[in-house]
């Protein structure tokens, strides 16, 4: 019946998720799901365990009625991937989590917007013709006419989707991660935002999206990463995107993580 959280006959005892459940999926979670408005916005406590295979996406959006999925306890997302739905010409969807608990992405886990921001030819930061897009960092300009995309969005708390580059075959820029964790975030996954190449022709590439985590402390050895999108054939690679990792608790240091942030 699709992969509708909605849809009553998804679930194990053909009853949609209300306020307040567990959400768990495993090995004898078979398919994919989007976490769509028709589903509640806060849930108690959400887990995605060794054994699942599937993407989870998350539908909240810049506006309109389901803007932040809340978990009121721990994520955990251990194996599968966690991403939000595909944007085009207009910032509509961006992964926006707020944990009450605690964050794991175990090492076999991932939160990936990879190519999920806008569209080739479209967004602040699109390029000319070969040229890749730009967003926190400039796209390269593969045919010397100087007509690069304008550099955007904020260093402190970035929520901007990366541009997609020339509009002819090019890549698309990456996706929004934006989360607010209470507890302690254990990063020994991926949290990806990267734009995307070019899928034919080796065209120019898409820009970086944005990674903006605020969190009680973190620890793990795991990365996150907002590169703009790599090519070949003398096109455009993406500009880079935007990370911003703000912790909150007192005396909070990064001594306890051991990966890296790139951008």
């Amino acid at each position: 019946s699709g992969n509708n959280c909605s849809t009553d006959a998804n679930w194990d005892n053909d009853t949609k998720p209300v306020t307040g459940d567990d959400i768990v999926l495993d090995a004898t979670s078979t398919k994919a799901m989007t976490w769509d408005s028709g589903c509640p916005s806060m849930v108690n406590s959400f887990s995605m365990n060794t054994g699942y295979t599937g993407t989870v996406t998350i539908a909240t959006t810049y506006s309109g009625g389901f803007q932040t999925f809340t978990v009121t306890n721990n994520v955990t997302i251990n194996a599968g991937t966690m991403n939000h739905s595909d944007n085009s010409a207009t910032e509509t969807y961006k992964l926006k989590l707020n944990v009450g608990g605690n964050l794991t992405v175990g090492a076999s886990g991932s939160i990936n917007v990879t190519g999920l921001g806008y569209d080739p030819g479209n967004g602040p930061g699109a390029g000319g013709s070969y040229d890749g897009g730009s967003h926190g960092g400039v796209g390269a300009d593969s045919n010397g006419d100087s007509v690069v995309g304008v550099t955007y969005g904020s260093v402190v708390s970035p929520t901007t989707l990366g541009s997609g580059s020339n509009a002819f075959k090019g890549g698309e820029g990456g996706g929004v991660v934006e989360i607010a964790v209470s507890g302690l975030t254990t990063l020994n996954g991926t949290i990806i935002a990267s734009g995307r190449p070019s899928p034919t022709y080796n065209r120019a590439a898409g820009a970086g999206g944005s990674v903006f985590i605020t969190t009680g402390s973190i620890s793990g050895s795991g990365y996150a990463r907002a590169a703009g999108g790599a090519t070949g054939g003398g096109y455009g690679c993406g500009g880079g995107g935007r990370i911003s990792i703000t912790l909150t608790s007192q005396d909070a240091n990064f001594a306890g993580f051991s990966g890296s942030f790139t951008a």
